[in-house]
C-alpha cells in the first residue's frame, strides 16, 4: 500500500510548490510582459513561449543538456552539490517550465487589456 501513496504524495508536494512559484513568480512576470514599453519584449515573450511551441521531450532534453552533471549549467551547479537530475528540484523546475506560459500568457493579455485610465487610477495617491 506504501507503494501507491509515495508517488501521490511526491505529486502534491511537487504541485504545492509549482504553484507557489506560479504565484510568486508568474504575476509579477505577466505583469513585467504586459509593458508595452517594454524593450526587448519579444525576446521575453519567446522565452516565455518556449514550452508551448517544442514538445515536451524536446523541452526535457535541453533541460538535461543544461543541468545535468556535465550539462552547460549543471557542471558548475554539481561542483556546489546542486542537482536537478531525478530529484525533487528537478521535478520542481520541470512542472514550472511546463506551467509557467500556461500561466503567464493569458495573466498578460488580461493585464493588457485592463483600461489605461483604471491603471493610472491605481497609482495615484491620497
Amino acid at each position: 500500500m506504501v507503494q501507491v501513496w509515495h508517488p501521490l504524495v511526491l505529486s502534491l508536494k511537487t504541485i504545492g510548490v509549482v504553484a507557489l512559484l506560479l504565484v510568486l513568480l508568474g504575476i509579477p512576470l505577466s505583469y513585467f510582459l504586459s509593458n508595452e514599453k517594454l524593450k526587448y519584449k519579444w525576446l521575453f515573450e519567446t522565452l516565455v513561449t518556449l514550452p508551448l511551441i517544442f514538445p515536451p521531450i524536446a523541452i526535457g532534453f535541453l533541460l538535461l543538456l543544461l543541468l545535468g552533471k556535465y550539462g552547460w549549467i549543471g557542471s558548475y551547479l554539481n561542483a556546489m552539490g546542486i542537482r536537478f537530475i531525478f530529484d525533487f528540484n528537478g521535478l520542481v523546475l520541470a512542472g514550472f517550465v511546463a506551467a509557467l506560459p500556461l500561466m503567464v500568457k493569458p495573466l498578460q493579455s488580461a493585464i493588457e487589456l485592463f483600461p489605461k485610465a483604471i491603471k493610472e487610477a491605481a497609482y495615484s495617491e491620497w
